[in-house]
């Protein structure tokens, strides 16, 4: 007669003995040159300027290195979400917005500077706020600069967040 314990064994060293199978690995992701440029942003970033040392922002990339997402933090406010990702050769991004809105925007790099334009947006009602426009200048490797633009019943409003790297 077989003990009940020894077929236990056997079914526990079985699994162990088996090949495992190969792990598939994903296909290398290719970036625009624009994207490349936004993944020098990943790390920590504090808020810099009068008024502005409660802000902070980071950046991670996730989803195989192929989206970089922003988690930023304005003085006193809660945390919206930026992600950027490629599109072609083009660079987007939707802003997850605290105004409870998701504009999307694409982007056109000039120089230094990669300027984010709204092309549409989700959640939005006639009059409301919005982003419509953001940005980003990098003059260096721990300096980085935001400027936003918002518009709310027709007028526009643009402010500025500077931010050094945290070490």
């Amino acid at each position: 007669m077989i003990r009940p314990w020894l077929i236990a064994l056997a079914l526990a060293v079985v699994p162990l003995a088996a090949p495992a199978a190969p792990k598939e690995e994903m296909p290398a992701f290719k970036a625009p040159a624009a994207f490349e440029h936004l993944t020098a942003l990943i790390g920590e970033w504090q808020g810099v300027g009068e008024g502005a040392e409660q802000s902070t922002t980071s950046f991670h990339l996730t989803s195989h290195g192929s989206a970089l997402v922003e988690n930023l933090v304005p003085t006193s406010e809660d945390a919206m979400i930026n992600v950027y990702h490629p599109d072609g050769d083009a660079i987007v991004m939707t802003h997850y917005c605290g105004a409870g809105n998701q504009p999307r925007l694409r982007c056109e790099k000039d120089g230094d500077r990669l300027v984010f334009t709204m092309t549409d947006i989700t959640n939005w009602n006639e009059g409301d706020a919005r982003m419509t426009a953001v940005t980003i200048a990098m003059p260096d490797a721990d300096h980085m600069t935001q400027e936003w633009v918002s518009e709310m019943g027709g007028k526009s409003e643009t402010f500025t967040m500077e931010f050094v790297r945290k070490k």
